[in-house]
């Protein structure tokens, strides 16, 4: 998670859980990205953009496998 948070703008501990902008559609007034971990998962959702995971790790250049924990 933290080479995740590490590529994001604006992150903030909110909760359990971050928010940041998204990188998908750019710095917002308010961060609208959320970031949780739960489960083993790294879970990523923009309520500005609807962003999904996938666009957002795409976004950020990094693998999809960064959301899972290691087994």
């Amino acid at each position: 998670m933290d080479e995740i948070l590490e590529r994001l703008e604006r992150v903030r501990k909110v909760g359990s859980g971050y928010r940041a902008s998204c990188p998908v559609h750019g710095e917002d007034k308010d961060p609208s990205l959320k970031i949780d971990h739960k489960d083993g998962k790294v879970l990523l959702y923009c309520f500005a953009c609807g962003a999904s995971a996938m666009e957002i790790m795409r976004s950020l250049d990094l693998s999809v496998d960064l959301l899972f924990d290691e087994r």
